[in-house]
């Protein structure tokens, strides 16, 4: 039960001096003190504590907040012992909310702006909490019924009034004026799928579906091992669907959780999707097509079509066929959406689901692929320096290891030149390549060979030329690279902590960019980004699709597409941004930085 809540700026000061700034607050309890003592010593242990948690405590009562973007500070507190992270979720939440409901193209959510729509602010507070204890976070019924107009500055709200393209959707209940309020919500409210409204219907039923895949891999060139092979996965869904649609989904992996060996076969309605005949192809697989890995993929596909009635055996030889089982695809960490059925995946291994409207992220998964040695990485790349006098010249051979099919598009390789080391003598770079441009960046001080579009098992050169101050020695080498080495602290496997610190500015490491900046422009790896559409990297196909609404009976198009890439933070904010001007409540599908890259070693430069 929380007490209050106050959204607080407080500007970051080098000064002994440290004030702030209340912006807005909501009390629902009179059991704390007044709101200046609250705010006093919140302010002494923020700035006095150097290791500042974002739970403090003090004098019997609990200080949770959570730090926004342009030093704007959420602030919940209670004297009693609650679930401190139902109070740090709620918070997170109601940024989200605010996020969703004032920014618009460019505009920030600053402090001028909060001041500016302190009514709207107000009512989201008394709609999401009611005496203290939270109601509801969702954004989508929330703006049903919350209809206070926005203040954004004049040059915003010329481009705020344009309207999308995509499919618009009629409700039963409400006209068009977005005045009016649908008299559904409330009824949602208080039902089991509290997540849809009744009465949406669209003129031409359709459903979007992207299983995106993003690769963390890190490959030493020096040892010639894998130092991490992870793939994240999302799989978003876009639906624009009438009445209350009953979705199934099945993927070509027999057991999705790990609850395994009771999986019953059902009657279940047609697929609706068209899937090759071929299940497994063994260049999709990407890896070595020897006996014992065809025999094994040969055992674990049986099920992928769950229209296909199982074959009668007797009881005793199902059991020790499914003990036998192994995964053909190591899936773990899934965390899916509110609205899956999880008791029909356990017994069916089907994704039952009433969707909510518009786009959400249906599932998240991780797989770990540095156990599994066959599987080959999507681009490899084997780079040499050759110093000859006071000449660099790098030879640079990359090679794709993906089905013939497929295309690699906007594939940037990063290679980097030391710094320290090396010093140019002009900015002037010979190159050659099979394909691709070539450039040379001074400020970062590293090649980057930009490549529009290379084919599955394909393998292209190419070699550049940079001039030298002086010449260079193979000891010089060798110590510049141990400097490096020392210098960047190696990554731990299990980096829960850090990545909780940087959320709740622990350390203050969430405005510490200078470090960030340091640290990035001294690494000696290659790294590279790349999207290969229609291929996932784990296998992981979508195999059956329906979609039944037993009141209304229409016929659905189903649109599936499968993303493989590796991408910079830099490049996802930009592609967000991209999206989200298009339709505006678009989710982030990932929080990770992910990273493709390859170690530098004394092994790759040779000395003439």
């Amino acid at each position: 039960m929380i007490s209050a809540v106050y959204v607080l700026y407080i500007p970051e000061s080098e000064s002994t001096y440290h004030h702030y700034q209340l912006l807005l607050n909501r009390r629902y309890h009179e059991n704390i003190p007044s709101d200046t003592s609250i705010l006093t010593n919140f302010n002494k242990l923020y700035h006095n504590n150097t290791n500042c948690p974002p739970v403090l405590y003090y004098h019997g009562i609990s200080y949770g907040f959570i730090r926004c973007d342009h030093n704007i500070i959420l602030l919940g507190v209670t004297p009693k012992n609650i679930n401190i992270m139902s109070l740090m979720i709620f918070l997170g939440k109601f940024y989200e909310i605010l996020v969703e409901y004032l920014l618009h193209d460019q505009i920030k959510l600053d402090r001028d702006l909060i001041m500016d729509n302190l009514t709207l602010i107000f009512e989201l507070l008394d709609e999401c909490l009611d005496f203290g204890i939270v109601q509801s976070t969702d954004y989508k019924l929330l703006h049903e019924f919350i209809k206070v107009d926005i203040n954004l500055p004049s040059e915003s709200t010329s481009k705020s009034k344009s309207k999308s393209t995509h499919n618009q959707a009629d409700t039963t209940d409400v006209s068009d004026t977005t005045d009016l309020i649908n008299s559904s919500i409330l009824r949602t409210y208080s039902s089991n799928i509290n997540w849809r409204p009744k009465g949406i219907f669209y003129g031409k039923n359709e459903i979007y579906i992207d299983l995106i895949e993003d690769l963390q891999f890190e490959y030493d060139l020096t040892k010639g091992i894998i130092k991490r092979n992870e793939i994240l996965g999302t799989c978003m869904v876009k639906c624009y669907l009438s009445g209350m649609p009953v979705c199934r989904i099945g993927f070509n992996e027999k057991y999705m959780t790990s609850m395994n060996g009771k999986v019953k076969q059902e009657e279940v309605p047609k697929n609706q999707l068209e899937v090759d005949s071929e299940e497994v192809d063994a260049e999709e697989m990407l890896g070595d097509t020897t006996e014992e890995n065809v025999a094994t993929l040969d055992a674990s596909s049986d099920i992928t079509d769950p229209t296909t009635d199982p074959t009668t055996t007797d009881a005793s030889s199902n059991e020790e066929a499914e003990a036998k089982y192994k995964r053909k695809i190591p899936l773990g960490n899934i965390q899916f959406h509110q609205c899956i059925e999880l008791s029909k995946l356990y017994h069916e291994n089907l994704i039952t689901f009433i969707p909510p409207d518009d786009q959400f992220i249906l599932m998240k998964y991780s797989i770990d692929l540095q156990k599994q040695p066959t599987k080959l990485p999507l681009i490899m790349i084997t780079p040499t320096f050759k110093l000859i006098n006071t000449k660099l010249q790098l030879m640079c051979i990359v090679k794709t290891n993906f089905n013939r099919r497929r295309h690699c598009k906007n594939l940037i390789i990063k290679i980097p030149i030391i710094k320290n080391l090396f010093r140019i003598n002009n900015q002037q770079l010979k190159y050659k390549a099979e394909i691709g441009e070539v450039s040379f960046k001074v400020d970062s001080h590293e090649i980057i060979w930009k490549i529009d579009t290379i084919d599955g098992k394909q393998t292209v050169r190419m070699m550049a030329e940079i001039s030298l101050q002086e010449q260079i020695t193979t000891e010089q080498i060798a110590h510049s690279l141990q400097t490096i080495n020392r210098n960047i602290p190696e990554e731990q496997p299990d980096n829960a902590r850090q990545e909780l610190d940087e959320f709740y500015g622990v350390h203050h490491n969430n405005h510490n960019t200078i470090e960030k900046i340091q640290t990035t422009s001294t690494t000696n790896d290659i790294s590279i980004t790349f999207q290969i559409p229609m291929l996932t990297y784990s296998s992981l196909k979508l195999t059956y699709l329906s979609v039944e609404e037993s009141q209304l009976n229409y016929s659905c198009f189903p649109w599936v597409r499968y993303i493989t890439q590796s991408q910079s933070q830099q490049q996802q904010q930009f592609l967000q941004q991209q999206q989200s001007k298009q339709s505006k409540h678009q989710p982030q599908y990932t929080t990770k930085q992910c990273y493709y890259r390859f170690k530098l070693g004394i092994k790759n430069y040779v000395v003439e």
